[in-house]
């Protein structure tokens, strides 16, 4: 859902250490892409039977989507930005407004290739207030004889309604652990009853009270089960109003971090010829599929049809939160994702240490990546530096060196991994002929090339829009569109591998932007669908802390992040000999972060290169104070 607004110049830097500011745009199609496979749930705070969806056709044939949003608020300022993943979003206005408050109805046929719908509430002149990213499941939703749906909001709230009446009615607002023992309940009116319920089975019932009334467990919560409350009103003492009950407060507490903190360095698929071993941390589900697949995507993105669901495994629960199982045989070139269920629902997403995948990043891919490195890889050298000011800096995209119509190469790679190392372009104007791309690259002396955001992204890999990259989706996968064929995971391992391969033996070598300060979108990431709060930052009044400019700032302070974010850069510096990285709002990191990330590339290359923005775009909920400016650039140091 969002870009980069850079101001960026692909200019030659003497110094290694060129910094561009940077903002959050959306206004293109990375910047309307929901992130992930997710088939997520509403961020609804109001508990449901939700089951996994089947993406691979839509749920619900509908013919209309009705939103009803109420606030205290100017109506015509806003409107609505609408997409679904792995396509363009764009603004669409209320048409008018009734009692409740404004109205918009729209074809659904717009949205015809998956059974779910992104939505954020903002005004039409920009982003400021904008309302959390949210997602609309069709399935949930009761369709009425006219084929629509209605979809109730109220601003401020995060909730999503089924109703007008389940909009205005009394209803728990808000559920959470207060701390191990305690669980808090808002509600908007006084209430008749309570009952607790432990994965569905009632627990422990109470008497009526006030809102925001807290009570006591009789032991410490077990986070391997769903909590949930369940409130009669007075004006509704027949009928039952419920909410899951949130684990937020328990992230931080010493206990959750000495019990559920894992340490190991087997997350994701740890891949043999005749053994494949899957590991994920999920401390806060309750049941964790593995679902593995002929083909890279849902057949409505591809109309692929090798999209045969090829097995189904139960993941076990051991300690400190893993789930784990062993398949004994020869997946390579298999897809997998995870059906989790927690607080969210149960959901499809994507392992968020998948290190290839399918069109669009839908689902994750199993390799055997030593079987995919081009001839010579193995012996390939890299200069020693001595310093990091002694690399000559070039800022560049992948897309952006071979789209001009003056590089004369080959079509095919236009915009490509493999264009950036086709040598023998040139450019002819009058009686001057100058060389282009890569030649040209070599004749200034380039030694290292700080590239763009090259990850898997959020946006159409098949119809692919101008992306800066800035709207992270699978932090370990590279992004299809700039390969020859994004519907097959290898191909871009491949291609991307003989890049590097070329460019080193031309001299240079590659630092990777990243982008681990936000993601694409909060309520569709897979973190957040995987472990509910834990991966984001949040403001006192619960709402997302937008230090990024983006609305969801990462919690790189949280140990489990903190370890993918080391994790992730190690894997590309290992397996695709990536020499430095320059971290996008690094200012947002926290300090032990970045020097474990420092330490841990030094293991692997004293001549790995770490800098970045020293900064946050906007204001953030965290103070983070390692940051050291000097005369525009940031330097990494040990502290």
């Amino acid at each position: 859902m969002h870009h980069k607004t850079l101001s960026r110049l692909v200019v030659l830097f003497g110094i290694a250490f060129a910094i561009s500011l940077s903002g959050c745009e959306k206004n293109n199609s990375s910047s309307s892409s929901s992130g992930g496979t997710s088939t997520g749930s509403s961020t609804s705070n109001t508990s449901t039977t939700s089951s996994s969806e089947d993406s691979s056709a839509p749920d619900v044939e509908i013919e209309t989507i009705t939103f009803h949003y109420r606030g205290d608020v100017n109506y015509d300022e806003w409107c609505l930005w609408l997409w679904e993943d792995g396509a363009q979003g764009k603004i669409y206005l209320f048409d008018g407004v009734d009692n409740f408050g404004a109205y918009g109805s729209y074809a659904a046929t717009e949205w015809a290739t998956r059974s779910k719908l992104n939505f954020i509430i903002r005004k039409k002149a920009g982003w400021d207030g904008q309302s959390p990213d949210r997602v609309v499941r069709y399935v949930d939703f009761p369709l009425s004889d006219e084929g629509e749906i209605d979809i109730w909001l109220l601003a401020g709230e995060t909730q999503i309604f089924k109703s007008e009446e389940e909009a205005m009615g009394d209803r728990v607002t808000s559920t959470y652990f207060t701390d191990w023992t305690h669980i808090t309940v808002e509600t908007t009116a006084p209430f008749v009853s309570y009952e607790l319920r432990v994965d569905g089975v009632a627990a422990k019932t109470g008497s009526g009270g006030a809102s925001g009334f807290s009570f006591a467990l009789e032991n410490d919560a077990d986070l391997s089960k769903i909590y949930s409350v369940y409130v009669k009103f007075e004006a509704t003492d027949t009928e039952w109003k419920s909410g899951w009950v949130k684990s937020n407060k328990l992230f931080d507490t010493a206990k959750f971090n000495s019990d559920y903190v894992y340490s190991g360095n087997d997350l994701g698929v740890t891949y043999t010829p005749t053994l494949s071993t899957f590991k994920l941390w999920a401390p806060t589900s309750s049941d964790v599929e593995l679902r593995i697949y002929q083909g890279g995507s849902p057949s409505t993105i591809t109309n692929d049809k090798n999209d045969d669901l090829f097995a189904v495994h139960s993941l076990t629960r051991s300690e400190k939160g893993i789930w784990s199982v062993d398949v004994a045989e020869d997946l390579a070139g298999k897809y997998y994702t995870y059906n989790v269920t927690n607080t969210n629902g149960t959901n499809e997403v994507v392992d968020p240490y998948a290190k290839a995948a399918g069109v669009n990043g839908f689902r994750g891919q199993i390799l055997d990546f030593d079987t995919l490195n081009p001839e010579g890889w193995d012996t390939l050298a890299f200069e020693d530096i001595e310093a990091p000011t002694d690399l000559t800096v070039y800022e560049m995209h992948v897309r952006d060196l071979t789209s001009d119509a003056s590089w004369n190469g080959s079509e095919a790679k236009r915009g490509k991994y493999l264009g950036l190392v086709e040598a023998g372009t040139t450019y002819t104007e009058g009686d001057v002929t100058v060389s282009t791309g890569y030649d040209h690259l070599k004749e200034l002396g380039v030694n290292a090339l700080q590239i763009l955001p090259f990850f898997d992204s959020a946006n159409n890999e098949l119809n692919p829009a101008y992306n800066w990259g800035y709207n992270p989706s699978n932090y370990n996968v590279l992004e299809g569109a700039y390969s020859s064929d994004p519907t097959h995971g290898e191909v871009r391992v491949q291609e991307f591998k003989q890049t590097i391969k070329g460019l080193a033996e031309g001299g240079m070598r590659v630092i990777m932007d990243v982008v681990y300060n936000h993601v694409n979108a909060a309520s569709s990431s897979n973190f957040n669908l995987i472990v509910p709060g834990y991966y984001f930052r949040y403001n006192e009044n619960g709402s997302l802390s937008n230090g990024s400019g983006c609305n969801n700032d990462t919690a790189s302070e949280r140990p489990m992040f903190s370890k993918f974010i080391v994790d992730s850069v190690c894997f590309w510096a290992e397996e695709y000999n990536i020499k430095g990285f320059r971290f996008d709002l690094m200012g947002l990191i926290d300090t032990g972060t970045m020097n474990a990330v420092k330490a841990a590339l030094n293991n692997i290359d004293p001549d790995i290169v770490v800098y970045g923005e020293p900064w946050a775009a906007a204001s953030t909920a965290t103070t983070v104070r390692y940051r050291r400016r000097y005369r525009g650039r940031c330097y990494l140091r040990q502290l």
